[in-house]
């Protein structure tokens, strides 16, 4: 019988290399799915709702995440997003 991997398994064995980062959220909009997270460093991450480890895959502006940047075509995107304060507990 053939074993077939897990594409999702395969990418998170990739992304578990990566150190981890936080930042806050600079923007979100919800209709459209994306936004951008501001580094500590100071660069702005891309942020696809997809990213998002959560029930309710949204950022609100200003909440403090955790994430796993990796290289894009079009600059650096969010992957593994972890909410660690939302804006309104801080």
């Amino acid at each position: 019988m053939a074993e077939f991997n897990d594409p999702q398994s395969t990418l998170n064995d990739d992304l578990s290399a990566e150190p981890r980062q936080t930042g806050y959220v600079k923007w979100f909009d919800n209709r459209k799915g994306y936004g951008f997270i501001r580094r500590e460093a100071g660069d702005d991450v891309f942020v696809h709702f997809s990213s998002i480890n959560r029930e309710r895959q949204t950022l609100n502006e200003h909440d403090r995440v955790e994430f796993t940047a990796v290289p894009a075509e079009k600059g650096p995107e969010a992957r593994n997003v972890v909410v660690l304060a939302e804006a309104s507990d801080q």
